[in-house]
């Protein structure tokens, strides 16, 4: 979400020995262990390509980001304690078991290695983010029809 940081970031990745390509000049997860999204408007699409997304913001104070990007594409989601930005969407995604919310480094590796690890855990999982993504829609003419009622 910060392209600014992608030369700090390009550093930890080497630091770390992790293989990575710069989206903006290979697009591709092909072999190597990082895609870093180096451009912006395209993280939404990403979503598409994973199997669990973190979403970021939600550590910090920053107040987290829209987890409805990855729900879209039945991605089961883990986010930090700090979504005050999305707290009601959140509400349902975890009440739905679509989404988790960790409070710590520790719980989100065990979230991670449970759906990456027990398959029928995470076809359960996904199955939830599609139930609760299309038991969802038909907002927009829910507010509609409120809306000619008042006028």
């Amino acid at each position: 979400r910060h392209i600014t940081r992608c030369d700090d970031i390009e550093k930890l990745l080497v630091k770390e020995e992790l293989s990575y390509n710069r989206f903006s000049e290979n697009a591709s997860f092909e072999g190597v262990d990082v895609l870093l999204l180096n451009v912006i408007g395209e993280l939404a699409k990403l979503y598409s390509a994973v199997d669990v997304a973190f979403v970021g913001g939600s550590f910090n104070q920053t107040g987290g980001h829209n987890p409805l990007e990855a729900i879209i594409f039945n991605k089961p989601v883990i986010s930090g304690p700090s979504i005050k930005n999305f707290r009601d969407i959140y509400g349902i995604l975890t009440e739905s078991k679509a989404a988790f919310v960790v409070k710590n480094e520790k719980e989100f590796y065990e979230k991670l290695e449970k759906l990456i690890l027990d398959e029928e855990y995470y076809k359960e999982i996904s199955k939830n983010t599609e139930t609760v993504f299309n038991n969802q829609q038909g907002a927009l003419d829910f507010v509609i029809d409120k809306l000619r009622k008042v006028v």
